[in-house]
């Protein structure tokens, strides 16, 4: 949705000195593509929830500096920080997975090999992932970045569920509860972990390991979506559970 218009909006990971020099892909952004002079303002994020008006003193062809005005810490946009740990799709749609689900609010993608994955994520998939889910998030506004991170196993993702305040997989079981419901149980700041397998589903063995990790079984309803598709839609329904709640900025001490 349209908002309020404010400065261009800027990534800078560190946001605990004064005066910072922006990145090579930023401040060309900035010096090439926005045109920007010294004395204009902008908005930097560390994409951990730390915002700053500033100021630009420096462009030039050698850097793009700034001074930071106060900083002010910005709550996370949902009750419910989502991590989501799902099948690649094929190339041409993974692009609008990281994107979506960036805008949307979620706090992690874990690219995941299942049994049944088609796809079988290169190691480029993380860099790429990374970079889509950050144009995303400044284009959208956000604070925070999700974290994408390096393809992995579904079985070493199982040893991370106890990390979790609850997780879930995706799946059509006859046990399996609506996600919606289980959504709604939830309570304000609490982790979710959601496991979406490939078009051809999750086997039953690595479903029973699900259950023995303490995953429940949740449904998106009675048709088969694509992969990116069920993302967006886990991503969606989490976001609306409770939004709002937690609306705010803070300044620092």
């Amino acid at each position: 949705m349209p908002g309020m218009a404010e400065p261009p909006r800027f990534f800078c990971p560190a946001l605990t000195d004064d005066r910072v020099d922006l990145s090579s892909e930023e401040a060309h952004h900035a010096r090439t593509v926005l045109r920007l002079r010294a004395g204009d303002e902008v908005l930097v994020f560390d994409g951990q929830g730390t915002e700053a008006l500033a100021r630009l003193d420096q462009v030039s062809r050698e850097r793009v500096s700034l001074t930071l005005g106060e900083r002010v810490r910005v709550p996370y946009e949902h009750p419910i920080r989502l991590t989501l740990a799902v099948a690649m799709p094929r190339a041409q749609r993974q692009h609008v997975l990281f994107e979506k689900c960036s805008e949307i609010g979620v706090e992690a993608v874990w690219p995941v090999e299942y049994e049944r994955s088609v796809v079988r994520p290169g190691s480029g998939t993380q860099a790429k992932g990374q970079r889509t889910a950050l144009e995303a998030a400044k284009q959208a506004r956000r604070a925070w970045v999700p974290s994408v991170e390096k393809s992995q196993s579904f079985a070493a993702t199982l040893g991370r569920a106890g990390s979790f305040d609850r997780a879930a997989v995706l799946t059509p079981v006859p046990e399996a509860v609506p996600l919606v419901r289980l959504l709604a149980s939830g309570r304000a700041g609490e982790r979710l972990l959601v496991w979406i397998g490939p078009e051809g589903g999750l086997t039953a063995e690595e479903l029973a390991s699900a259950r023995q990790a303490g995953a429940q079984m949740a449904s998106l309803g009675p048709t088969i979506l694509r992969i990116e598709t069920a993302a967006i839609v886990t991503a969606s329904l989490a976001a609306a559970t409770g939004w709002g709640d937690l609306r705010g900025r803070t300044s620092e001490s």
